[in-house]
């Protein structure tokens, strides 16, 4: 089935097809618009303005597991809107499917918004979004998953919080900065008083031996 948005459906047997298997060049359409298709099985007419098409993607799709760094997490997932973790969990697997039976290979795309740019599209059959050594912040993962007819579902959404360690925290680097920028004043400062004490003990160390000198001068007139 064609229609005027550039979309094309496909049909077969799970929706009342008497078969897959077409012969080759066997199909015509008569005055009425009728359709027949002549298959191993014997010919197949129907009307292409009165199919309506079982559209799959109207069906969300969902996150049925979750893995982090080793540990499964797919117990909580109805219970939390949003998985706090630490800077160490920041290896996620994530499995998706249909909350209905399809028969046909369906195609996830996927994305975590504040890491990648834009989706990914998974091949036929395969369900799994990995990702590796995230760095700390707030992501959400979002995914969808496309029909036969190559329609796009409603997305599924689920936001994962990594709390950073705490030197990877601003509070952190801001006192590291503040070290970095006092430590060449307190070096500074430390040389400067080291000199006026080593002068100031010079300047004493002079002025006893010009006492001691003076004495000496003193004991020779008298």
């Amino acid at each position: 089935q064609y229609d005027t948005e550039k979309r094309i459906a496909f049909f077969d047997e799970s929706e009342g097809l008497s078969s897959n298997d077409f012969n080759f060049n066997a199909a015509t359409i008569n005055k009425d618009g009728l359709v027949f298709l002549g298959t191993k099985s014997g010919i197949i007419t129907f009307n292409p303005h009165q199919i309506k098409e079982r559209a799959i993607s109207t069906y969300p799709v969902k996150i049925s597991e979750i893995n982090i760094s080793g540990n499964d997490y797919s117990s909580i997932l109805y219970d939390s809107s949003s998985f706090n973790l630490s800077w160490k969990e920041n290896d996620i697997m994530i499995d998706l499917s249909l909350p209905d039976y399809t028969p046909y290979p369906t195609l996830f795309r996927y994305k975590l918004i504040g890491h990648d740019d834009g989706w990914i599209y998974l091949k036929r059959n395969l369900n799994r979004a990995s990702y590796t050594n995230l760095s700390p912040g707030r992501y959400t993962f979002v995914a969808q998953a496309r029909s036969k007819n190559g329609q796009w579902g409603h997305q599924a959404e689920q936001d994962i919080f990594i709390h950073p360690a705490f030197w990877q925290t601003i509070w952190f680097k801001l006192i590291i900065l503040l070290v970095l920028l006092t430590l060449p004043i307190v070096v500074i400062s430390r040389r400067f008083n080291n000199l006026l004490k080593k002068q100031k003990e010079k300047v004493e160390s002079e002025k006893k031996i010009a006492f001691l000198e003076l004495d000496a001068l003193r004991a020779q007139m008298n």
